[in-house]
């Protein structure tokens, strides 16, 4: 039986939703109350459907099985992904009243609810504490990597995808972020590169389509000037050197000189060329940002997907 399971999980991880489906309901055919079956079933309807369908199912779950954890931090990632910020309070003060020797899972949800609806200074205090206390199950490399997101610091969240991936998680979704990752931090060969390893493993995954279409567009002049000018954001806080943090912290300021001296150019050089040039300039750096988030939204990457965390080294 745990080959069918296993089995049902690399379908999943694939994208294979069918083979996945079918290997699920012989299981629960099978046994009815399999708690593995349940769980996969879970994780099915949340790629088939949504998280909407994850808390339905986890609402006739739960009752049954009050004891596994596992269903309780599923339906936290959909409330999550839903926004449903009261209900997910109240979830987590469930999940600490009767999980109390699973500390870290609550802290890792914790941190999760700041990153999205509070604070990041409290999800930094919620990491320590994860830190603190050991974490077997990787909850702190999950958690952090949300909080280096959140920052827009992806020179740093490269480093801990790359670190996930290095203990064991080749899935598609972790390919596609490194992807991203490399896309922000102007490696745009190398995140296509990786897009597309991602698509070979899972040609649904939204995050390695859209930065797929995005490697074409940014080599356009106007946009790849725009996208250089997004890099120090995430760069300067990042854990370089005292010099590559001073260059990157310079970088702003030479882009808008850059762009002043183009300004000036008008005054002394007032050709039709050269306005049509600041013009394709400023449009590009104006509509990049809003066409760069309307690409991934259009290919329905939200960034409210929670890194799973898997319990079974507890």
């Amino acid at each position: 039986m745990s080959n069918a399971f296993n089995t049902a999980k690399a379908y999943l991880d694939a994208g294979n939703l069918v083979s996945a489906r079918r290997l699920i309901e012989e299981a629960l055919e099978r046994d009815p109350h399999s708690i593995e079956a349940s769980l996969l079933l879970v994780s099915l309807v949340d790629r088939e459907t949504g998280p909407q369908a994850v808390l339905d199912l986890t609402a006739d779950f739960i009752p049954q099985w009050p004891n596994v954890i596992q269903f309780r931090m599923k339906r936290l990632s959909a409330l999550a992904e839903l926004e449903h910020v009261e209900e997910m309070r109240n979830d987590l003060a469930r999940l600490r009243r009767h999980f109390p020797l699973f500390p870290q899972a609550y802290h890792f949800w914790c941190g999760v609810f700041e990153v999205r609806f509070g604070s990041l200074v409290h999800a930094a205090n919620h990491l320590a504490d994860i830190q603190r206390r050991g974490d077997p199950s990787g909850f702190a490399l999950a958690l952090e990597s949300l909080i280096a997101v959140r920052n827009a610091d992806f020179i740093l969240n490269e480093r801990l995808v790359r670190e996930r991936l290095s203990h064991g998680h080749h899935d598609a979704a972790t390919i596609a972020e490194l992807s991203l990752c490399e896309f922000f931090n102007l490696k745009i060969t190398d995140a296509r590169r990786t897009a597309l390893l991602a698509l070979s493993q899972d040609p649904r995954d939204s995050t390695a389509k859209a930065v797929r279409v995005l490697s074409w567009l940014v080599w356009f002049p106007p946009f790849f000037f725009a996208h250089l000018c997004m890099l120090p954001s995430g760069s300067a806080s990042a854990d370089h050197s005292k010099i590559m943090q001073i260059f990157l912290g310079a970088l702003d300021f030479w882009l808008i000189i850059l762009l002043l001296g183009a300004i000036s150019i008008i005054a002394l050089w007032p050709t039709l060329w050269t306005g049509l040039y600041l013009l394709s300039l400023f449009s590009g750096w104006l509509l990049w940002i809003p066409l760069l988030n309307a690409i991934l939204r259009f290919y329905g990457r939200r960034a409210k997907k929670i890194q799973q965390v898997d319990l079974k080294d507890f």
